[in-house]
């Protein structure tokens, strides 16, 4: 029996298109890859059906975004512009997420660009699509699928960004060895039953460019230094044990906004303060949590979010910013005595910060940690807080018991970054910003209640 018996390969292709390079339709590319796998004992699902506008959506495209662990897309011209190819790209990009390194093998067949002038194309194409809609009352599964997906507005303008610069290669045995390696060097672990697994006291996250929260056992502490000095007491919770990274973030938005664009283990910046709660609602819904954010009203400039009406109710268990004191109090190594303040830190072997950053941000993970395991903490990117800034230097009138202040309109960062000197990267440093702006010093790590 092959060892690849059960392995399943999706397949999405436009089946009626006969503009292919090299073979008479698009499907015959699909078949023939289909073959070399079959022989390998691989479980390869194709449609048959050759689906026309206007019917149903079949059993095979609603599985395909939710199961579909390997799939292979043969892109052509006409894929964009069918109602039933873009619907299974949907679903596949929608939940691209659940599943630990979904291993997704784009190929490009047809003289077509996947350029800038290509996409304003199908974004005038699916505009129309919507407008024909308003003006006809019965409307068919597909063409309703269309509209709650918002015509594929959103998945074509991130196209670029998710598939890339595809080439015309089909080198269908090269497409073959990545499955095969792809299948003896992963094992799939549904992110929906690890989710709920603690490794000791701390939570590991089983998706690409993984991700681990850190146990803070609350306690009392003196935040803030010798001039601003308040008592907290702050409840157990989870924060992650890194800044979220550009990989993440890629992963879970569908684009990337870093201008320090390097690699999937940067942090990720230039974020406002609404675009890091919006990441942890999607990254709640994907590992099927709750979402702790209500985000309404919303403005948005290019892919960033400016301005929005914000509700958050803290009971719910999914992914949040931590408070500003939760921040210090992980910064301090989570010391639950009335401590000194923590001035034996070895900064040049924790944190990146002006004089040694080479005035760039650095992959995660590099310095070393603080007593608790949590890298980063000073310098790289500064971190949104969910705390508001009321205009103060000081902790009047905040509260004590840990949970974020609501006076005020900016919002805090707190940690210092890569640009900023020596003397200011420590965890009692303050800055403020409009929620709404973003530089490409802002970044964010996450958090959870206990």
């Amino acid at each position: 029996m092959s060892i690849n018996k059960g392995n399943p390969v999706y397949f999405s292709y436009a089946r009626n298109d006969n503009n292919a390079i090299g073979y008479e339709h698009i499907a015959d590319i699909a078949y023939e890859l289909e073959k070399k796998l079959d022989r390998e004992g691989f479980d390869c699902k194709i449609d048959m059906d050759d689906l026309q506008p206007g019917d149903s959506i079949s059993a095979f495209e609603k599985e395909i975004g939710k199961k579909g662990k390997c799939i292979v897309l043969v892109l052509s011209e006409k894929y964009f512009y069918s109602e039933h190819c873009m619907y299974e790209y949907s679903q596949i990009m929608k939940f691209r997420f659940l599943i630990r390194q979904r291993l997704l093998l784009p190929i490009k067949s047809g003289n077509f660009k996947l350029d800038n002038t290509f996409v304003d194309k199908l974004i005038k194409f699916w505009e129309n699509k919507r407008e024909s809609y308003k003006q006809f009352n019965n409307h068919s599964e597909i063409e309703n699928a269309a509209k709650k997906n918002g015509f594929y507005l959103k998945e074509i303008k991130k196209i670029r960004c998710v598939l890339g610069d595809i080439k015309h290669d089909i080198d269908l045995d090269n497409y073959v060895k990545q499955i095969r390696k792809y299948y003896k060097t992963n094992y799939i672990i549904d992110a929906y039953t690890k989710i709920k697994k603690l490794f000791s006291k701390n939570r590991d996250f089983p998706i690409p460019y993984p991700f681990t929260m850190i146990y803070v056992k609350g306690g009392k502490f003196i935040m803030g230094n010798e001039t601003n000095q308040v008592e907290k007491s702050i409840s157990s919770y989870f924060i992650a044990g890194t800044q979220v990274t550009q990989g993440l973030w890629l992963l879970i938005m569908g684009y990337n906004p870093s201008k320090n664009n390097k690699g999937g283990k940067y942090p990720v910046e230039n974020v406002t303060w609404y675009d890091a709660i919006l990441f942890c609602n999607r990254l709640s819904e994907g590992l099927n949590m709750q979402k702790v954010y209500t985000i309404e009203n919303k403005t948005y400039k290019n892919e960033s979010i400016i301005e929005a009406t914000v509700t958050a109710d803290y009971s719910k268990n999914g992914f949040r910013l931590p408070t500003e004191a939760e921040w210090e109090y992980a910064a301090q190594g989570g010391k639950s005595l009335f401590s000194k303040l923590h001035r034996n830190i070895n900064i040049e072997k924790t944190a990146w910060y002006q004089q040694n950053s080479n005035g760039e941000t650095h992959r995660v993970g590099e310095k070393q940690p603080n007593r608790l395991g949590i890298y980063d903490m000073l310098g790289n990117v500064c971190e949104w807080c969910q705390d508001a800034w009321d205009g103060k230097s000081n902790y009047e009138n905040t509260p004590t018991d840990g949970s974020p202040n609501e006076i005020g309109y900016y919002r805090v960062l707190r940690g210092s970054c890569y640009f900023e000197s020596k003397q200011y990267c420590n965890a009692f440093e303050r800055h403020n910003q409009y929620p709404g702006n973003c530089t490409n010093c802002d970044g964010f790590r996450i958090a959870l209640n206990s």
